[in-house]
């Protein structure tokens, strides 16, 4: 799943985000709890699929009533036709 923005200024243009937030996500989890490089980063990957609606992370982690992120999903059919998410 990639994370791509379009800026205002140029809106012809994508900026792909999915490293820089896998990477900030991973960074905050090793500074608060330490752990290994690679688990922290498979970890900041399943909390992105979350908050964006993606795939089987989603559907294992949204039964947590205690979050309070609020999900989005593609249906089936868009989110197989599509590889990224738009975010504006």
């Amino acid at each position: 799943m990639r994370f791509v923005i379009r800026p205002t200024a140029d809106p012809q243009t994508d900026v792909d985000l999915t490293e820089r937030l896998t990477a900030v996500i991973a960074e905050e989890l090793w500074l608060r709890y330490g752990g290994n490089e690679r688990l922290n980063w498979f970890e900041a990957e399943l909390h992105l699929q979350r908050m964006f609606g993606g795939g089987i992370a989603h559907q294992r982690l949204s039964d947590r009533r205690d979050s309070l992120m609020r999900t989005r999903r593609l249906p089936d059919a868009a989110r197989r036709a599509r590889e990224s998410v738009e975010v504006r």
